[in-house]
């Protein structure tokens, strides 16, 4: 498996990337991440804050099953036959296919609101309580961002007290985690690789907050008046869900209802998601002005419940271009962390019963300028978005198989909550949590019973949550054995809960997410497991592989699969399905796997003829299988790897086409534009040229050879000591931006000479300069046009070295086929051409053969 990559995906023309631990931040503000978050949260789900907190109490009624995802979905015991334990030049292919699709597609019928309505009956008294109703009034006191950070707490905490002891018979008891909301405001919580956030407010179990307090005899109300004290940081595994702050309005309306009940009041949408949009502020002076109105708004302001359509995903702006778009989008990535604190410098001091000390409070604003909006409110929001799903990125990937996270954003007296998986993210309507204080509570209620597996954690692949969660001293990884399926029995496998051990790890928002870490099992050879969310409309990665393995020549040339488990079918699905909203969300549902493979070794550890001998095995072995129907669609450095073998004393290497997660065994050579998902940096340059997401998009066989040159160019140009160690400008080629990928590598072909290896591949490098020519010449002349359009647009010196585009195309006739049929792929005869005239131009470069396995007949 691979253990470093450049991954820029693109589920559409517009990509989605994922960057590797190495490339991780310390800011919410860097760009190597913060661009692709946001674009992740420009596609949010939306849905009514009814049916969200209905779901959560549907979660955790009394009579409740396990809450572990994967019961009650039934598992086949051999419904994903693997290779054998078998060396790979045993083994020996497999009968059988996948046997998901009853289970991917259960019906899950929307949660019903009775079990809302009640609990929003039984709330009523303790909202009208005298003290519930002091706690709120104070809050509106409260002129400044980080004057409301304590206030806020107090009032949630006060909450979960009031509530913890009604009796409902339809619920489970409260959580013996004891959850409690605490100020994290200048606190830096420590994530992989030292990455460093601060959310203003975390939801934290009652240990963790003894921990850090450093007395585990303190209780939940000791607890919560610590929060301005000295104490140690929280780690991600502590932190349930993470609370965004910001103001638009320093005086927020003081008038709570004259008796709380259960009719919806200031129910608002969801927050726009687009930098272009015109109703951010809106949303908030609206509320401010209506008071308990409820009317919907020309500019998107307050809604009532029945005018909310779940699941409608944010839409683009009205006129402005995404290039407009983009540019304000950057402005505020490269804003600063806390804007909102710098436009607050005159925190005020409040006056309750219990005297907090809180920081960074200074005397209250002038008279004059409370009722003045913040004029930077659009900036605040998404700054707050940026932040909270970057709180949500660190929380998924904190603890081995974690499912979901939860965050809020707070404006004033507005409360937004969300909810993050790999398929994306979903946000509520907003709760004005003083005028329709019940509702709050009721959120609260539910939160407040969530057991660990509500919280998104998986026990089994993770037993030390648990101790966190229970213990106030500090936990430690644990070992864990796990139970995987294979073809004649089950296979247990050892591995450590450490996440700080994973061999690849991907810090992104949304998409596969894949984990690679080392397992071990008796009798078995060093083994990896690959943990990951796969789309529910790919094939299973165990059953493409299978297929391929059915060819005995090829068995040394793909990964050994040693074992398997589908460890939640329905994944993303299910609340979406619960909510009411799966059929308009704009990704595909996903599920969690985990497979476990024989070890292999990233290509970029070998030297010399021995990295491209392997690669052209990779090469070869591509080719057979294109040609049995088999693709593998997602080529890239990462997923080229090699086995080793020893044989009469000498070293034999094998390279293997790896990681056919995104593969197809079917032939469906169509795909739609918006389905299509590859790596940026070696996709061929046809395939990245614009067009509309609906357009039809045929991958060919020349499409995939030109990625296999660009995957080569690459290691020479960045690879040093087997690390990804860019030479001169090709940082720019790790882009998620098509455009700029076109643009990069369009001008490496055109002017090659102005590009150096790194030293030790110097030799290699002048072996394959004649490749370059065989690239260049072998692309049609629409897209040479397309490459030179491009570099004169972009004003580079026409007087630098360039290839010279006179050399003879020995394959015009495959280019007039290419040109008027490029909704076909080429017939067989053009791919072994192809392929031919490939080898055939590195084969006397070498003094040494070249490799002739796997066979190909003719080649």
């Amino acid at each position: 498996m691979s253990t470093s990559s450049a991954d820029g995906l693109i589920p559409s023309s517009t990509s989605i990337s994922s960057q590797s631990t190495n490339e991780e931040d310390s800011s919410y503000t860097q760009e190597p991440f913060a661009s692709s978050f946001y674009a992740a949260l420009e596609k949010s789900e939306t849905c009514d804050v009814d049916q969200l907190v209905a779901v959560f109490l549907h979660r955790c009624r009394a009579t409740e099953p396990p809450n572990d995802p994967s019961i009650g979905i039934s598992q086949s015991e051999n419904s994903f036959p693997c290779s054998t334990s078998e060396s790979p030049s045993k083994a020996v292919a497999n009968s059988g296919s996948p046997a998901t699709d009853s289970e991917r597609t259960l019906d899950i019928p929307p949660v019903t609101r009775e079990l809302f309505d009640s609990c929003l009956q039984k709330v009523i008294p303790t909202c009208n309580s005298p003290e519930m109703r002091r706690f709120v009034e104070e809050y509106t006191k409260c002129q400044t961002e980080t004057s409301r950070y304590m206030s806020f707490v107090e009032l949630a905490n006060h909450a979960l007290a009031s509530v913890e002891s009604l009796e409902l018979p339809e619920l489970r008891k409260a959580s013996t985690s004891n959850v409690l909301f605490h100020v994290n405001h200048k606190k830096a919580i420590k994530g992989i690789k030292g990455s460093k956030h601060f959310p203003d407010i975390v939801l934290v179990p009652l240990a963790s907050a003894q921990r850090v307090h450093q007395d585990p005899t303190d209780s939940w109300e000791e607890c919560t008046k610590k929060m301005g004290t000295q104490r140690d940081r929280f780690d991600w595994p502590d932190v349930l869900m993470t609370g965004e702050m910001k103001w638009h309005l320093r005086s927020i309306d003081s008038q709570l209802p004259e008796i709380y009940g259960t009719d919806p009041k200031d129910t608002l949408q969801s927050i726009t998601t687009h930098a272009d949009a015109l109703n951010f502020a809106s949303i908030l002076s609206e509320a401010s002005a209506s008071g308990a109105s409820g009317s919907t708004t020309a500019s998107g302001g307050l809604i009532s419940p029945s005018s909310t359509q779940s699941g409608s995903t944010q839409g683009s702006a009205p006129s402005a271009t995404k290039a407009q778009e983009s540019d304000a989008v950057s402005s505020i990535i490269r804003g600063r962390k806390r804007r909102g604190d710098h436009t607050d410098q005159r925190g005020s001091k409040r006056s309750t019963s219990k005297k907090i000390k809180t920081d960074n409070l200074e005397p209250p604003p002038q008279e004059e300028n409370a009722q003045k909006p913040n004029h930077s409110t659009k900036e605040d929001i998404l700054q707050a978005m940026l932040q909270l799903g970057t709180n949500a990125a660190e929380m998924l990937r904190c603890s081995r198989g974690r499912r979901h996270a939860f965050g809020m954003i707070i404006i004033d007296s507005i409360v937004w909550i969300w909810w993050f998986d790999r398929q994306g993210a979903i946000q509520s309507t907003g709760i004005n949590f003083i005028k329709n204080l019940p509702r709050f509570l009721v959120f609260l209620l539910a939160i407040q019973r969530f057991d660990l597996a509500d919280w998104g954690f998986d026990e089994e692949l993770d037993p030390s949550i648990p101790l966190r969660h229970t213990s106030d001293a500090r936990p430690t990884p644990q070992r864990v054995e796990y139970q995987v399926d294979n073809k004649a029995e089950k296979l247990k496998v050892n591995f450590t809960s450490d996440i700080e051990e994973n061999l690849h790890e991907v810090f992104s928002l949304k998409g596969k997410s894949t984990n690679v870490f080392k397992v071990t099992a008796p009798g078995q050879p060093p083994l990896v497991a690959k943990l990951y969310w796969p789309n529910h409309n790919r094939a299973h990665e165990v059953k493409i592989i299978n297929h391929a393995c059915e060819d005995p020549h090829l068995l040394r040339h793909l990964p050994g699969v040693r074992g398997w488990r589908n460890i939640d079918a329905i994944g993303t699905r299910r609340i979406r399905d619960q909510l009411g909203i799966c059929s308009n969300s704009p990704c595909l549902p996903r599920q969690f796997i985990i497979i476990i493979f024989e070890e292999l070794f990233p290509m970029t550890m070998l030297r010399g003829d021995h990295l491209v001998f392997v690669w052209l095995q990779c090469v070869r072995t591509h080719y057979l299988l294109w040609e049995k129907g088999i693709r593998h669609l997602d080529l890239s450095l990462g997923n080229l790897m090699y086995r080793q073998e020893y044989y009469e004393g000498k070293t034999k290497y094998y390279g293997v086409l790896n990681d056919w997660d995104l593969g197809d065994d079917e032939n469906n050579l169509v795909e739609s534009r918006k389905d299509l998902t590859k790596t940026v940096l070696f996709t061929s340059l046809d395939l990245l040229q614009a067009s509309p997401h609906e357009a039809q998009v045929v991958q060919r066989y020349s499409h995939d050879l030109e990625s296999f040159i660009w995957i080569l160019i690459w290691v020479f140009l960045a690879v040093e000591g087997g690390e990804i160690k860019p030479n001169g400008d090709m940082d720019k080629w790790q882009t998620s931006n098509p455009r700029d990928s076109v643009k990069e590598r369009a001008y490496f072909l055109w002017v090659p000479g102005n590009y150096q290896p790194h030293e030790e591949w110097q030799s290699q490098w002048l072996k394959i300069y004649e490749m370059l020519y065989w690239l260049v010449v072998r692309k049609s002349a629409q897209d040479v046009a397309r490459a030179q359009a491009t570099l004169k647009k972009h004003h580079f010196d026409a007087h630098e070295t360039t290839i010279k585009n006179e050399v003879p195309d020995q394959n015009q006739a495959f280019h007039d086929n290419q040109n008027n049929d490029s909704d076909q792929d080429e017939t067989p005869n053009e791919r072994k051409e192809l392929l031919r005239s490939l080898l055939e131009t590195l084969k006397h470069q070498y003094v040494e053969s070249t490799p002739l396995s796997p066979v190909i007949q003719g080649l």
